[in-house]
């Protein structure tokens, strides 16, 4: 297996990460976000260098909500949830197709609460099993283990 990205991306600096909103588009895809982004431990609306959109999906108003999450503790987005996302689509290209946390309505909860189903990888063998150690560590609900 090759995984190429055609000259399109870039080296991200030690903290960074390049899931950031653009314009008044969400971020991020419904089933693959990482659990910090999906309970609000981090400000998807806040960029690197601290500045915020002037439309945050988290309000202490009447406005919208992408869940109902407590609002962020203003954490920076690091290359954990890139790392969370890999994890992700290592296992959807080895499984042809799978997703670690099920169907497509049930992902977002399971990802909260860390269910998670790897056992397609072992009857690949030893390969398997080394893919489930790293996907494992990649699928970690803590950031700083990724």
């Amino acid at each position: 297996m090759v995984l190429s990205d055609f000259g399109l991306a870039k080296r991200l600096d030690q903290g960074q990460s390049s899931y950031l909103q653009t314009g008044n588009h969400p971020v991020g895809t419904t089933g693959w976000l990482a659990p910090e982004c999906l309970t609000g431990e981090v400000d998807l609306d806040q960029g690197f260098d601290g500045s915020s959109s002037r439309h945050s999906r988290y309000t202490d108003d009447d406005g919208p909500k992408r869940f109902d999450a407590p609002k962020p503790k203003h954490g920076r987005l690091t290359r954990a949830v890139d790392l969370f996302a890999l994890g992700c689509v290592y296992y959807y290209v080895i499984t042809s197709g799978g997703h670690p946390y099920g169907g497509r309505y049930d992902r977002d909860r399971n990802i909260i609460r860390d269910e998670k189903e790897l056992s397609a990888l072992d009857s690949y063998g030893e390969d398997g099993f080394e893919a489930k150690a790293l996907i494992t560590k990649l699928l970690s609900p803590e950031a700083k283990q990724r």
